[in-house]
């Protein structure tokens, strides 16, 4: 069975690579639109994965959706307090 899009269907509580790779970024506390630069990607993609991810693990919010994947494995518990790129201060985030 495929979905219109010629895709498996997802099940509910998994995520694709791609929103993983989205969700850790985000986790680390990067604002959307540096995770899209990084990832190469657009925004929206970087919204859409998002949104993506929180139906898909029934999550509130993104905040909720981190603590889901944290909960679940899916992110390691310590992401929080490692740095996203040594040496490279996130956007909107003043070094001190």
């Amino acid at each position: 069975m495929t979905t219109r899009f010629g895709r498996p269907p997802r099940i509910p509580g998994e995520l694709t690579g791609h929103e993983l790779r989205v969700l850790e970024r985000i986790a680390l506390g990067e604002p959307e639109t540096v995770v899209a630069r990084k990832l190469t990607i657009s925004v929206w993609s970087v919204k859409n994965a998002l949104r993506a991810a929180r139906r898909s693990l029934d999550a509130a919010n993104t905040v909720h959706l981190v603590a889901i994947a944290i909960g679940r494995g899916l992110l390691p518990s310590d992401i929080a307090v490692r740095p996203s790129d040594a040496g490279e201060p996130s956007e909107g985030h003043p070094t001190v």
